[in-house]
Order: structure tokens, then sequence, then C-alpha cells
């Protein structure tokens, strides 16, 4: 069973926070998988404070039927981001998918911003795939490495119809998504009947002088 557990080396967290962090209870059937995503939770919290190279030690001793843990931590120093490198965007404009970022370079590595990035990316449907990576530099910062793969954003429509009012009548419709790789969306409709015509076109910039402005 789990036993105790305890901490060394915590500066930055409090044993509470930390105790919070893990997936098992004292007196709970020992199980290494639990054990495993508990330690992994551990990293997850430094890594939300941008101790990206923090290593932690368990110490196992047996206690009758229990297990007593102690964690000998070794947080070092929180990373900052140096750059961020964005690679794969043959289509879309690198500015584009810079204003989605919430990890910026000069701030200290936040895991929940870079997650957020990617999510962000992924919600302006240009991309199949964002791939995010962290490359460790000799100063203990880090650069940030987002890859993208640009998928097929055209959409094309026709149709046809008839009714006693129009007659015949024939549709077709051409949108273009992330129109020149800039974000804006471009389409156009016609419509060509018997006894009339309809021509229509809409043009979306979603940042009016480079603001979120729609």
């Amino acid at each position: 069973y789990f036993g105790k557990t305890s901490w060394k080396g915590n500066e930055v967290f409090t044993e509470n926070i930390l105790n919070k962090a893990l997936k098992y209870k004292e007196g709970q059937v020992f199980n290494q998988e639990i054990f495993e995503e508990s330690l992994y939770e551990v990293y997850f919290l430094y890594q939300e404070k941008g101790h990206l190279h923090v290593r932690a030690v368990d110490d196992r001793k047996t206690r009758d039927t229990l297990i007593d843990i102690t964690f000998d931590l070794v947080e070092g120093l929180p990373s900052k981001v140096n750059l961020v490198k964005i690679t794969g965007n043959s289509k879309t404009k690198e500015k584009i998918i810079r204003r989605e970022m919430a990890i910026m370079p000069g701030q200290v590595f936040h895991r929940s911003l870079l997650i957020r990035s990617v999510r962000n990316i992924m919600q302006l449907n240009y991309f199949s795939n964002v791939t995010p990576d962290i490359a460790d530099l000799p100063s203990g910062d880090v650069d940030v490495l987002i890859g993208v793969e640009e998928k097929p954003t055209g959409q094309v429509s026709a149709g046809a119809g008839y009714s006693a009012e129009d007659k015949f009548v024939g549709t077709i419709g051409l949108g273009i998504p992330n129109f020149r790789g800039m974000g804006q969306n471009l389409s156009f409709n016609v419509e060509i009947g018997s006894d009339r015509n309809s021509y229509s076109i809409s043009f979306t910039e979603p940042w009016l002088f480079s603001t979120p402005t729609l």
C-alpha cells in the first residue's frame, strides 16, 4: 500500500500543494501507473512555473505492508523563452500564426500558454496539424518550436432548382478562407435564373489595422 509521502528540496511549492498533485492517497493499494501519473503531475506543476529542468528522485522505504515515499527535488531555475520559431507554413504568412501565440519571447515559460497557443492556431482551421516542441539552450532558457501542416481551405458549391416564381435557377459559390495567406476570407456567389440573376461578393478582414477588429 501507499504509505506516507514526504518532500525534500522544495522551495517553489509547499508540501500541501505538491501533495494535491498526487493521484494516490495514503493507504491505497500501490499502483505503478498511478505513481507515474502523480510524478507527471508534479513535473507539470513545475513546468507551469518555468522550471523545465526540475528533477525528482524518489526514495522508497517499506514499513510492514506500506511503502513510504520521499521525493528529493532539484528545482533548478525557471527558463525564459528565447525565440519562437515557426516552420511548415508554405501559404499562411508567419504574422497570422504569431498573433495567435499566447507565449512570447522574453516570458518565463508556462506550459499552459504553449497549450493555449496550439489550440488558438488549430482553431484558425488552416492547418491539419500543429506540433509544438522545446529546444533547450546552454543558458537554461528555451526556444519554442511550432511546426504546422497546411491543408486545402478552398470551398466550391453548386446547385440547381426550380420554382414557380423564379423558374429554373442555377447557383455556384466559391469560398476562399485564408485569402492570400493573410487570414482573410473571400467568397463569391452567383445565382442565374430564367427571370433574374443575382451576384454577391463578401470579404472579411479579422485583424483590421493589425488589431483584433473584425
